[in-house]
């Protein structure tokens, strides 16, 4: 069983910083989703052999926003069974956040932990997931359903914060006593901004 990390790339100047807070566990993969202009991944990530980087997710399309959904279904297609946890970015994982996993996976298909900001401050307290009450890092899900809420490709693009709509749509896959609302940091809301 795997935990599949995917982090969609738009800023180029977070992501060997990012690196460092990756779980060095074998467990662990980390999926990067990028487009042909993003450019190169760094050698210092690629050939870095703490971190199991199994795929590097390339698509030819326009690196904009609108394109978050191309770039994070190809990564989501490839995604090992298990568990997938989405990081954006600017983001940085909470030490304890491989640990929230660790102990949980085995009774729960979706935990939800906190998310605090760089100074330690709460910035979202675990909530089920609603619209404006959850951000893509809060979370850790079953890949088991991944298939059955069709990826992204149900969320409505004209509106932009696709967490809340992503994650209420999983949830409403699951039986509520397989979901844990863990009070313990997950990741820094732009912790690297």
């Amino acid at each position: 069983m795997k935990l599949n990390i995917i982090t969609v790339l738009f800023r180029k100047v977070f992501l060997e910083k990012q690196m460092e807070f990756i779980p060095k566990k074998d467990d662990i993969n980390w999926i990067i989703c990028k487009t042909k202009e993003w450019g190169e991944i760094p050698k210092s990530i690629t050939k870095n052999k703490n971190i199991n980087l199994t795929i590097i997710s390339e698509i030819d399309c326009e690196d904009n926003r609108e394109n978050f959904i191309k770039k994070i279904n190809q990564g989501l297609c490839l995604v090992e069974d298990g568990f997938f946890y989405i990081l954006d970015d600017d983001n940085i994982i909470h030490s304890d956040m491989y640990e929230i996993y660790n102990d949980n996976k085995c009774k729960y298909e979706m935990i939800i932990g906190k998310q605090i900001r760089k100074n330690g401050k709460l910035y979202l307290k675990p909530n089920y997931p609603e619209q404006n009450l959850i951000d893509m890092g809060n979370v850790i899900c079953t890949t088991r359903i991944l298939k059955d809420v069709n990826y992204f490709n149900k969320i409505d693009k004209s509106y932009f914060a696709y967490d809340g709509q992503f994650w209420s749509l999983c949830f409403s896959k699951l039986n509520k006593e397989k979901v844990a609302l863990i009070d313990k940091p997950m990741f820094y809301y732009n912790g690297l901004i």
